[in-house]
């Protein structure tokens, strides 16, 4: 791995699923930084603030800071903050609070569904009801900008894999009979793109860890870094093997603690 200046990683599924800690994973991470190596998380998950993603990932035992740290909701809310006037705009979220929390904090007004709503986002939304796909549905109709965080269909956990973002963004789609003016998160490279910004670093100097072939892998071969899939996650070594030229990982590995051993 001493090629690499930085590395990038997915969390759920990659680091731990839910709250369960892949084992060697906290270590795997410690002795990259003692080498000397940049360390970024990447996540699709837009429910937290990074704040709160930084919490969880060090009482998981990763000692992470909240600079290294980029969601879908903080690519979202820099997203929305760089269109014209975004200051007077009014921006409807169907999400979580760290979702909500990030748009504010960009600079944004959040709507409480009132007209009128100049853009609808979209992501994991475990409190999802008729009445907010309802409001999202009349204001695009009505010109609002539809803007999702993720398509992910599958979110995992310790008991399992949940329905993801995508479901809900599914939803919305189907009721406002488009499908989204953008998607944010992976297999976009926004996020990759502003963590090589952060620190620097050409491209082919990075590697993208992930689990999930659709969205980490096909973000970082886009993006021109190595990719390396863990099989921790939802794909396995033969998913891999049968996908996409695009969505093929340069290497894949069972566990992190197979990934310093990666040429």
């Amino acid at each position: 791995m001493t090629r690499f200046c930085g590395l990038i990683f997915d969390m759920d599924g990659v680091l731990f699923a839910g709250e369960r800690v892949f084992p060697g994973a906290p270590a795997c991470v410690a002795g990259l930084r003692r080498q000397g190596m940049r360390v970024a998380f990447l996540t699709n998950n837009s429910g937290r603030h990074r704040r709160e993603h930084c919490a969880k990932l060090r009482r998981l035992g990763f000692g992470a800071d909240e600079s290294e740290i980029v969601s879908s909701a903080s690519v979202t809310a820099q997203h929305l903050r760089r269109k014209p006037n975004a200051e007077t705009k009014r921006v409807y979220v169907i999400g979580g609070s760290g979702l909500a929390e990030e748009i504010q904090e960009a600079g944004l007004h959040l709507s409480d569904g009132s007209p009128p709503i100049d853009f609808v986002v979209v992501g994991m939304d475990v409190d999802f009801t008729y009445e907010k796909l309802t409001i999202a549905q009349h204001a695009i109709l009505n010109g609002a900008e539809f803007i999702a965080t993720n398509a992910d269909p599958i979110f995992p956990t310790e008991d399992g894999p949940r329905p993801g973002g995508g479901t809900i963004v599914a939803a919305v789609q189907t009721a406002a009979q488009r499908p989204p003016d953008i998607v944010v998160g992976k297999p976009q490279t926004f996020g990759i793109e502003m963590i090589l910004e952060q620190w620097g670093l050409p491209a082919p100097d990075c590697a993208l860890i992930g689990d999930q072939l659709a969205t980490d892998i096909l973000a970082g071969n886009r993006a021109g870094l190595t990719t390396i899939m863990v099989t921790t996650g939802i794909n396995s070594a033969e998913d891999a093997r049968a996908a996409p030229a695009d969505q093929r990982p340069d290497h894949v590995i069972k566990t992190l603690a197979e990934l310093p051993d990666v040429p």
